[in-house]
């Protein structure tokens, strides 16, 4: 087809060359030969002609491409680089230019090196050795400082390459990260500084604790000193009211009906006063205390059952009888009790409690649970101090309290102490 269409478009130059060669004799071989060799001559020459065009096509095709890839490679929105085996810059596009803040003609052969701040020199150099003798991508984070004297933080991401001649490049990409170090600076200072703040809270919680069990151990010594010298001083005031106000209606009475009568009715104050008396003794701290921690959550028992129409048991009673902790803990205890049964009476609505303790090596556990109406934990009004104090009087203790609570269920209240047994 190439062959047909080259010779319709010499076919006019052949009518010329015809009436040329028409001029010589039909028996000159001669002249048929030359109008072979000029119609051959004629064909090649338009074949180079649509060769030239063609070749002219496709360098102007390259010629895009390459000023594409040129657009490319220098408007990246990273830095491009190539090193040569000493370390100097061979190739660098727009972007890397500027992010050094030179112009790209002064940076051929320039060593990439004097780039970097010194403190991070010699971690480029053995970088630089270990990436040209490592066949996978590199990376590292230094800091480097343009031509103006600023300083700027770069991730470089690297990878050899080896010419054909054997020689070895290194090409790097360099990405500008001073924002992104800066962002990650600050947060980290952000996370010191909060770091720093939870430390101080934490030991501001701990000194708070320390306070709060000291004074609630201060307390716990005044209302010991208190209930004896309620208990002792005005118990035998009282009781020696008692016995001279009898003295006085056995010996005067009789002969005075009315003072007989007076006299009966003072006994029977000074009586009352004596009850309230140990009752004041007794609420301010029980004397079952003094007999160990078993003994007065028996009497607490006994006195919330008394007054309240829910019924209330000590499980494992005699089997738990040889419990022994120390003073500071049986108090604390001997509260927490005392504090959680309140919260039921108050607002549980139980018909039944269930409380058990038990000592398994060095470790005490109590727990005290109740079928009343439950709660939502997250549904806690603020300023409710019941289960915080508590938590509070656990934690002084270094316990562990967990409060599991269900709607129309129940809840239970489990404590778990070590290291406060009394040998």
């Amino acid at each position: 087809m190439r062959r047909k269409l080259l010779q319709s478009q010499v076919s006019e130059s052949e009518k010329f060359d015809e009436t040329k060669i028409t001029c010589t004799t039909a028996s000159d071989g001669i002249a048929l030969s030359t109008q072979q060799l000029l119609h051959e001559l004629q064909i090649h020459q338009i074949e180079l002609q649509m060769q030239n065009d063609e070749l002219r096509l496709t360098q102007n095709s390259l010629e895009e491409e390459r000023d594409r890839y040129l657009e490319l490679y220098d408007f990246a929105p990273c830095g491009y680089l190539t090193l040569s085996e000493a370390g100097l810059i061979n190739e660098i596009n727009l972007t890397g230019a500027g992010l050094l803040g030179e112009e790209r003609r002064r940076l051929n052969n320039r060593r990439f090196a004097g780039f970097i701040v010194e403190e991070d020199k010699d971690r480029w150099y053995r970088f630089f050795l270990g990436a040209m003798k490592n066949e996978t991508k590199q990376s590292c984070e230094l800091s480097l400082r343009r031509g103006d004297g600023q300083l700027f933080y770069a991730r470089l991401e690297c990878i050899r390459l080896v010419k054909v001649d054997l020689s070895q490049q290194l090409r790097i990409s360099m990405l500008d990260q001073t924002e992104s170090k800066q962002i990650r600076n600050a947060i980290d200072k952000n996370v010191c500084e909060l770091e720093e703040a939870r430390k101080i809270i934490e030991k501001s919680r701990s000194e708070l604790r320390g306070l709060a069990s000291r004074n609630e151990s201060v307390r716990e010594d005044e209302r010991k000193y208190i209930a004896r010298e309620v208990h002792d001083e005005l118990g035998q005031l009282l009781t020696g009211l008692q016995m001279n106000v009898s003295m006085l209606s056995s010996t005067f009475g009789r002969y005075n009906p009315a003072l007989h009568e007076q006299l009966k009715v003072t006994l029977d104050m000074a009586s009352q006063s004596l009850a309230v008396a140990r009752n004041v003794a007794a609420a301010l701290r029980p004397a079952s205390l003094d007999m160990g921690i078993v003994s007065a959550i028996e009497w607490l028992i006994e006195k919330f059952s008394k007054n309240t129409s829910i019924n209330c048991e000590i499980h494992d009673l005699e089997a738990n009888r040889d419990i022994a902790l120390d003073e500071n803990t049986s108090n604390v205890l001997f509260r927490i009790a005392q504090e959680s049964l309140t919260n039921i009476v108050r607002h549980s609505k139980a018909t039944k409690v269930d409380i058990k303790m038990r000592q398994q090596e060095n470790s005490f556990y109590l727990e005290i649970k109740d079928n009343g109406c439950g709660f939502d934990p997250e549904t806690i009004k603020s300023g409710t101090f019941g289960l915080v104090g508590i938590r509070e009087r656990v934690l002084s203790l270094g316990g562990k309290l967990t409060i599991h609570s269900v709607q129309d269920t129940g809840t239970a209240i489990k404590v778990h102490l070590n290291r406060h047994i009394v040998e």
